[in-house]
């Protein structure tokens, strides 16, 4: 399982006190990642939380980028790191393997005193 764990940096996402939370966002089973109706049934059956899920549909960059200066779905007093862009049928690139990939929002990149660095 691969997951994100939140409220340890600067930006808390709605937690306090020390407390933590984790979102999964992809499972691997030997060498190759569960599609994504494989993944949801997975983190059901196991009642696991998942990252939130903002589009599904063709990709285009109008679509992404509406998302690029979002405040968080987790907490919306708080901004979104970013966004992650995957296929609903896992498949890999010759150039960069599986295709995922980040859109890391402006806002997080440009705030000041952030306690992690990309």
């Amino acid at each position: 399982m691969f997951g994100e764990i939140y409220g340890v940096q600067d930006i808390k996402y709605g937690l306090n006190n020390g407390n933590i939370g984790i979102a999964i966002f992809a499972v691997r089973r030997g060498n190759y990642f569960l599609n994504y109706s494989d993944f949801v049934a997975f983190c059901e059956e196991f009642a696991l939380p998942k990252v939130p899920v903002l589009y599904i549909g063709a990709y285009t960059w109008e679509a992404v980028s509406q998302f690029n200066n979002a405040n968080s779905v987790v907490s919306p007093n708080c901004i979104m790191e970013g966004v992650v862009v995957q296929p609903l049928i896992e498949k890999t690139h010759p150039e960069i393997g599986r295709v995922v990939l980040k859109l890391i929002s402006d806002r997080y990149l440009l705030r000041k005193d952030g306690t992690e660095l990309h």
